[in-house]
C-alpha cells in the first residue's frame, strides 16, 4: 500500500507542481459524451466500448480537463460605470440575478497515464489520474445582508444553507466493459484514492438579531445604518492546508507533503446503455460512489459556537477605480472585527474522519440517423457539499465518419437556457487529438460565467470501423427475427 501511494503522489507531483493547485471533477464535457471514436466517453459512463482494439494515451496529455461553474455573477451583473466613468458594485442588479443557492465552481482533471485493450470477452481501461475540485454553495440572503443588510431580510434572520467543500486526491483505477446479449451493454470502474488536500464546512449557520432600542418605534428605518446586533455561529471546519485568517487559520499550506500519505479512499463508477431500436440508445451511469478516509492529525478543526452583539455599519459603495484604498479603508477593518467579534474560532487537531466523494447521475439517449448523424439528450446532476442536488439538462448534435467527429451542444442550468459547447476528435494516422469548449453562456468575456475545456492525445492501434455496421448486422437480423414471426 504503501509503494502505491508513493507512485501516485510521485505522479501528481510531476502534475502538479506545473498546476499549482489540482481542482478537478474527471470527465470530458458533455460535448464528447455521444462521440464514440473517442476513448475518453468511458469517463462519463464506464460501459462504453471505444471502436478499437486498443489505446494508450500521452503521458499527462491524454486527457485534460478544466471546469469553472460560476452562478453568482459575471463581470457586467455585478460592476456598473458612472457618470464620472469609475467602475461600481452594481448591488441591486447582482442581488435580483441570484437564485436561492448559488453555486461557484472550478475543477480540472489530469490523466497521468492511461491505457485500454480487449480482453475476456470485453475491454479494459486502466491508468493513473489526479483529480480535485472547489465548491462553494452560497445563498442569496448571506448577499443582500452583508450588502444591503437587514432592511430586505428583516424575516429571515437565518442566514444558513452555505457550504464549502474542497478536495483533490489521486487515484488509480480499472475498468471493464462487455455486451451482453444483443442491446446491453453494462460496465464499472473501481478506483483505490489517496487523498491529497481537503477543506470543507461541517456546518456553516449564523443567525442574526437587532439589538437597537428603536426597533419597535414606528419610525425605525431599517435601510439605514448603523445596526446593532446580535449574531450566534454554528461554524465546524475542516482543512489538511490551513485556512485563512478569518477562519482563525494562519492561511493555505500546500506543501506539507506528510500530510498527503496514508489518506486511502475507495470509488466506484458504474454504468450502462441499451438499445432500444438500432438508431436508439439510452445510456446511464453513476459516477464516484465512495469515500476518503483522512488519517488522525491529518489537518486541523475550526469550531465557532458563540451568541455576541455586534455594530453593523455597511460597506457603502466601493470605487473599483480607487479599489485598493477602498479595500483598505472598508473591507479589512470590517473583515478584521468580524473575525474577532463575532466568529472566535477555536482550533484543535483533527481525529479520523471521511469524506465522500462528489457523486454524479447521468441519463442520457441518442437517436442516430443515416449511420453518422446523432442527435443526443443527457442529464446531469451531482450532489455538492453532501446537501445541495445540482442538475442540468443538455441537448446536442454528433456528427462522425471513420477518422473524424465533430459535436455541438446546449447546456440548460438553472439560471441559464442558452451555454453552447463544440468540440471535435480527429484521426490522423494512429495519433487522436480531441478538443472541447462547453457552457459558453455568452461570447462576451465581461457577460461569462462559466466555461469547461478539454484537451488531449491518443494512440490508437487497431482501428475498428467507425461506422455503425455492427448496429445494421443487429437490424438487419431482427428485421429477418420479424419476417419469420410474420410468416408463422
Amino acid at each position: 500500500m504503501k509503494k502505491i501511494t508513493i507512485i501516485l503522489l510521485a505522479s501528481v507531483l510531476f502534475i502538479g507542481l506545473n498546476t499549482q493547485a489540482l481542482k478537478a471533477q474527471g470527465g470530458t464535457g458533455t460535448t464528447h459524451y455521444f462521440m464514440t471514436i473517442l476513448p475518453q466517453q468511458s469517463n462519463n459512463n464506464p460501459a462504453f466500448i471505444p471502436n478499437v482494439k486498443s489505446y494508450f494515451s500521452v503521458p499527462a496529455l491524454g486527457n485534460i480537463h478544466l471546469e469553472l461553474n460560476n452562478e453568482l455573477t459575471s463581470w457586467n451583473r455585478l460592476l456598473q460605470r458612472g457618470a464620472d466613468d469609475s467602475l461600481r458594485l452594481n448591488v441591486n442588479n447582482f442581488i435580483s440575478k441570484l437564485e436561492n443557492k448559488n453555486i461557484f465552481r472550478v475543477a480540472a482533471d489530469v490523466e497521468i497515464i492511461r491505457f485500454g485493450f480487449q480482453g475476456a470477452g470485453g475491454f479494459f481501461h486502466a491508468g493513473i489520474a489526479a483529480h480535485g475540485e472547489a465548491n462553494l454553495v452560497f445563498t442569496k440572503n448571506l448577499f443582500d445582508f452583508a450588502l444591503r443588510g437587514m432592511g430586505a431580510n428583516i424575516n429571515e434572520p437565518d442566514i444558513k444553507g452555505n457550504g464549502i467543500n474542497a478536495m483533490a486526491y489521486a487515484y488509480l483505477y480499472l475498468g471493464y466493459s462487455r455486451q451482453i446479449g444483443k442491446k446491453l451493454t453494462v460496465g464499472g470502474r473501481v478506483k483505490l484514492i489517496n487523498g491529497l488536500a481537503v477543506a470543507r464546512s461541517k456546518k456553516l449557520d449564523i443567525k442574526w438579531s437587532i439589538l437597537n432600542d428603536d426597533f419597535d418605534d414606528e419610525n425605525f428605518n431599517p435601510d439605514i445604518t448603523p445596526y446593532s446586533y446580535e449574531f450566534e455561529t454554528d461554524i465546524q471546519m475542516q482543512s489538511t492546508v490551513g485556512l485563512p485568517s478569518l477562519f482563525g487559520g494562519n492561511g493555505f499550506n500546500w506543501f506539507d507533503i506528510s500530510k498527503w500519505l496514508g489518506n486511502i479512499g475507495f470509488g466506484i463508477d458504474l454504468g450502462m446503455t441499451y438499445a432500444i431500436t438500432p438508431n436508439l440508445t439510452l445510456s446511464a451511469s453513476v459516477l464516484d460512489m465512495g469515500a476518503i478516509f483522512w488519517k488522525k492529525g491529518t489537518g486541523e478543526e475550526y469550531v465557532s459556537n458563540r451568541k455576541t452583539p455586534y455594530l453593523f455599519q455597511g460597506v457603502g459603495n466601493i470605487n473599483i477605480k480607487n479599489m485598493v484604498t477602498s479595500f483598505d479603508s472598508i473591507l479589512s477593518p470590517i473583515i478584521q472585527e468580524i473575525k474577532d467579534s463575532i466568529l472566535g474560532f477555536q482550533k484543535t487537531e483533527t481525529e479520523k474522519f471521511a469524506t465522500a466523494l462528489p457523486t454524479q447521475f447521468l441519463v442520457g439517449a441518442g437517436y442516430t440517423i443515416a449511420e453518422m448523424h446523432t442527435f443526443g439528450v443527457l442529464l446531469k446532476g451531482q450532489i455538492i457539499n453532501n446537501r445541495f442536488f445540482n442538475f442540468e439538462a443538455g441537448v446536442s448534435y454528433t456528427f462522425m465518419i471513420k477518422n473524424f467527429g465533430i459535436s455541438v451542444n446546449n447546456t440548460f442550468t438553472r439560471n441559464s437556457a442558452l451555454n453552447f459547447g463544440a468540440a471535435f476528435a480527429v484521426n490522423m494516422g494512429p495519433i487522436q487529438l480531441h478538443l472541447g469548449v462547453d457552457r459558453l453562456n455568452s461570447f462576451n468575456v465581461a457577460g461569462m460565467r462559466g466555461v469547461n475545456f478539454n484537451f488531449g492525445l491518443n494512440v490508437l492501434l487497431g482501428k475498428k470501423e467507425i461506422l455503425r455496421s455492427k448496429i445494421q448486422a443487429q437490424s438487419e437480423e431482427e428485421a429477418a427475427e420479424q419476417n419469420m414471426k410474420f410468416q408463422r
